[in-house]
């Protein structure tokens, strides 16, 4: 599902999409989405608005023209930088994880305060489906629960 993010104006998009458990619903006008059905063509369907509950998205991006900065660590001494594919369903999220050198990755993982954790550098490709494009994004929050690590 892709389109306008309905905000609150007291939060941020990237506060919004990194703890989502506070407001229970994502919701986006000029909405669009997409099913995959076999080895049909991709065609996408549109909506003036969708609300989707949190507990059903896996994971989130934003696409140009709004790229929010977002501080990642990366720029922190003394932290690791963990190039890793990330398995949500059927689709990959290949990025950077981004966490002190005093803590292993299981570690991290483990210790992540919030539902949803920020994967950075990332491209989104779909395991199957050579017609879905791949995605390009700064970053994308995942929700550990339903992720898969993978390690390079």
């Amino acid at each position: 599902v892709w389109g306008d993010l309905i905000l609150n104006a007291n939060i941020s998009p990237i506060q919004y999409l990194h703890n989502p458990q506070k407001l229970g619903f994502l919701s986006i006008k000029n909405a669009k989405s997409i099913a995959f059905i076999g080895n049909a063509p991709i065609k996408p369907i549109s909506y003036s608005e969708i609300h989707l509950p949190f507990e059903t998205i896996v994971a989130s991006h934003f696409l140009p023209p709004y790229m929010e900065k977002y501080e990642t660590g990366s720029d922190v001494e003394h932290s690791n930088i963990i190039k890793i594919d990330i398995a949500l369903g059927e689709f990959v999220f290949r990025g950077n994880i981004i966490f002190s050198n005093q803590i292993s990755l299981i570690q991290y993982i483990r210790n992540q305060s919030g539902q949803y954790m920020t994967l950075s550098n990332v491209q989104i490709i779909h395991q199957t489906r050579k017609d879905f494009k791949k995605i390009t994004t700064p970053y994308s929050f995942i929700r550990i629960s339903d992720a898969t690590f993978g390690v390079h």
